[in-house]
């Protein structure tokens, strides 16, 4: 090996361990990294927990990034899901899951798993469920109510975190 290739292999073995070293923590069921801004700052990925979901485990929903993270005790996403809501949006805040079923009928007729029931407003109760068949929430015909979709994948994490009391952080 000449010494010029030995030296480059050493710069890319260097910027590798440099990208490693700087890559976000948590785990994602999508990846989609950061990514930089023209100005420097590292734009957040859609897969990072919000900073203004609180602590500890928890479900967190961003309204307007329409993601769900399922978020351990380390404080780590140990799966993020896209969403699709329905015509009634929950209250920003911290909520816990009052209510849940196994599987159901939704209002559109679609069979539903691991609905979890969190906020009663006055037009009905909004909750969180996977949907049958479901492979793309972001697909999925919009809801009228209080459905928050997640893909059919999501179920079996949902129903290990939503348990009664369990809490559920709602973000814009």
């Amino acid at each position: 090996m000449s010494g010029i290739t030995a030296v480059a292999l050493s710069v890319v073995f260097m910027l590798a361990l440099d990208a490693k070293q700087d890559a976000p923590k948590g785990k994602s069921s999508k990846g989609d990294g950061g990514s930089s801004s023209s100005s420097g700052k590292k734009k957040k990925s859609s897969n990072e927990i919000p900073d203004d979901s609180g602590s500890g485990v928890r479900i967190v929903y961003s309204i307007s990034l329409k993601r769900v993270w399922i978020v351990d005790s380390r404080g780590e996403a140990s799966a993020v899901y896209s969403t699709r809501s329905g015509t009634l949006k929950p209250s920003l805040g911290s909520h816990k899951v009052e209510s849940r079923r196994d599987n159901i009928t939704g209002d559109d007729g679609s069979r539903i798993e691991s609905v979890l029931y969190f906020e009663r407003s006055r037009n009905g109760w909004i909750a969180m469920s996977a949907q049958q068949g479901l492979r793309d929430a972001e697909s999925a015909p919009r809801l009228s109510g209080g459905g928050i979709r997640l893909p059919e994948r999501a179920s079996r994490d949902l129903w290990k975190a939503g348990t009664i009391g369990s809490k559920i952080v709602v973000v814009k």
